[in-house]
């Protein structure tokens, strides 16, 4: 339109630095015309990725595409690196390798929120509750009199009771795994050298 011609394609073409000209043929009314030459430097491969969505605690699973130039056949090994801020997550590639063209996937495990295992408290605990039930054994064994040790057992059974609820209460922490968010998860690809 008005003398210009826009055209987007993908290029394949030989490593290194090479030339791109546009040649228009010519009509009854416009005369054939050559553009100036543009250059164009193409790489040994090159790697894309629309990225992907996932609920945390499921894999998320992204193509990587790999595009190589013609004739490049040098095998590419690529690996992945998580952000610092995605914690409790692990990224895998697969295949690790590959030469020429073609697609690999990229896997990234995240953690979903979860019970911490137990930990010792700064409370007594299980210590409260056996030392109680010992401290009951032991009045009842040095009790002189008869009469006393019914009333003294059902006194010392309680207090073994409350003792043992003490030890073993507690709230359960939560460990809050992977953060909900986007993240960037770098794919490098090297090959040779």
């Amino acid at each position: 339109m008005n003398g210009l011609a826009t055209l987007t394609t993908t290029i394949n073409g030989t490593v290194g630095s090479n030339d791109l000209t546009a040649f228009y043929q010519g009509d009854s009314t416009y005369a054939e015309s050559v553009s100036a030459a543009v250059p164009v430097t193409i790489s040994t491969f090159a790697l894309s990725s629309p990225g992907t969505t996932t609920a945390i605690g499921s894999a998320a699973i992204a193509p990587v595409t790999v595009n190589v130039a013609n004739g490049y056949t040098t095998p590419i090994n690529l690996t992945c690196t998580l952000p610092a801020d995605l914690a409790e997550s692990a990224c895998f590639i697969d295949p690790h390798s590959m030469t020429g063209t073609g697609k690999v996937s990229l896997t990234v495990n995240t953690t979903p929120a979860h019970p911490l295992s137990s930990e010792l408290r700064a409370r007594p605990g299980w210590f409260a509750a056996s030392g109680g039930a010992s401290l009951a054994c032991l009045f009842v064994l040095v009790l002189p009199r008869r009469r006393w040790r019914g009333k003294a057992m059902l006194l010392l059974a309680m207090l073994a009771a409350a003792f043992t609820t003490i030890g073993c209460g507690g709230t359960a922490k939560t460990d809050p795994g992977t953060a909900p968010g986007s993240y960037m998860v770098v794919v490098t690809a090297t090959a040779g050298s």
